[in-house]
């Protein structure tokens, strides 16, 4: 298992007024060691929503808070987390990259669906 690429999906959720709200989420990507991929955590918790790059990535900071990611994840679930780590392992441009952006049409079609 700890061989392949996988993606460790963690969700809390309160129900309120019949809908679902998250407290909060955790969406860790850890790629296999024989690739050229790196990991990533995407994060919503009391000190909000958040990405933590790979840290043998130096060139980001620990922690990316949302309005700097070019995807959206505010509107994010375990579903859009497994979808966004198919598109990295597929193109190849990390979720933390400005040129992410190009996954969020992908990403928007799914939560139209999901509606």
């Amino acid at each position: 298992f700890a061989s392949d690429d996988y993606i460790d999906c963690d969700e809390a959720t309160l129900i309120n007024n019949g809908r679902f709200t998250f407290q909060y989420f955790s969406y860790h990507f850890k790629c296999a060691d024989n690739n050229n991929l790196n990991s990533y955590r995407i994060d919503y918790d009391m000190d909000g929503y958040h990405l933590n790059p790979d840290p043998n990535l130096k060139h980001y900071r620990h922690r990316i808070d949302w309005e700097n990611l070019s995807i959206d994840i505010i509107r994010f679930n375990c579903l859009l987390a497994i979808h966004l780590a198919l598109l990295y392992i597929k193109n190849g441009i990390y979720p933390a990259d400005q040129k992410a952006g190009i996954y969020e049409k992908t990403l928007e079609g799914i939560r139209r669906k999901l509606k």
